[in-house]
């Protein structure tokens, strides 16, 4: 998985690099970002917003989260809000689905990085107990 940093220059962590993917993966006008402190609400001090780039409107947060909140439930919030008809459990089904099959999606990236990798070394390569020559 690539870094994910900020336009603060602050790398997301991991949890925050998922959610990050699924956001643009669901909406790719929609960004998670970091909020440096000095830019935060005097009213709330979430570090992290889900942010609109609309081609045809100007940048605008549609939602603040908590560091506590930056899980499946900002994605089932977004899936919420695009379909009024899903009832709460099935969004947060749904966030849950997204969010696993993008792990999968991470994890076969790197994978196929290793094996990419672990085919042009020169040398033998030995990796969860499987040897690579």
């Amino acid at each position: 998985m690539l870094p994910l940093i900020t336009g603060a220059g602050v790398e997301l962590s991991g949890n925050a690099k998922r959610i990050a993917e699924v956001v643009q993966d669901f909406d790719d006008t929609l960004e998670l970002q970091w909020i440096p402190p000095a830019e935060r609400s005097p009213f709330g001090e979430a570090p992290y917003r889900i942010v609109q780039f609309h081609p045809n409107y100007e940048p605008y947060v549609v939602m603040e989260i908590q560091e506590n909140q930056l899980d499946q439930r900002v994605v089932a919030a977004l899936f919420k809000a695009r379909n009024f008809n899903l009832t709460e459990q099935e969004a947060k089904e749904a966030a849950q689905s997204a969010m696993k099959m993008r792990e999968q999606m991470d994890e076969a990236e790197e994978d196929a990085k290793f094996t990419k990798w672990a085919i042009n070394s020169t040398k033998t390569v030995k990796h969860n107990g499987r040897v690579y020559t």
